[in-house]
């Protein structure tokens, strides 16, 4: 994120925060994984962030929960749920996940060859 900052691709730093800066389909992902898996699909991204000293532990081990929340809850940042949601003119029960968990997960042995 401070890389984005430095090459000047917005103007301030909460704007550099993949949360607001992603493709609004993103919070349609967001939202349907937590609803259906119960989890948060970026977690993996932000603990290898957080890991390699681009994140911050302290602020993401607080905010992972409250964004989670207000995901779920289609309230506050989560409001974008339903602007996506409209964008592309549908509903939150039009969001299906068809398959069962771990479905769609890849074939780690395939990642190996």
């Amino acid at each position: 994120m401070q890389d984005v900052m430095k090459m000047g691709l917005v103007r301030r730093k909460k704007n550099a925060s993949p949360i607001h800066s992603n493709y609004p389909i993103q919070w349609l992902l967001m939202y349907s994984d937590l609803l259906k898996f119960g989890y948060n699909p970026y977690a993996p991204e932000f603990c290898s962030l957080i890991r390699e000293g681009k994140a911050n532990q302290k602020y993401w081990r607080l905010m992972f929960p409250v964004v989670d929340f207000m995901i779920r809850n289609r309230s506050l940042l989560g409001k974008n749920v339903s602007r996506s949601l409209d964008w592309l003119d549908m509903t939150a029960e039009e969001l299906l996940i068809t398959q069962p968990r771990g479905a769609y997960d890849p074939d780690v042995g395939a990642l190996g060859s």
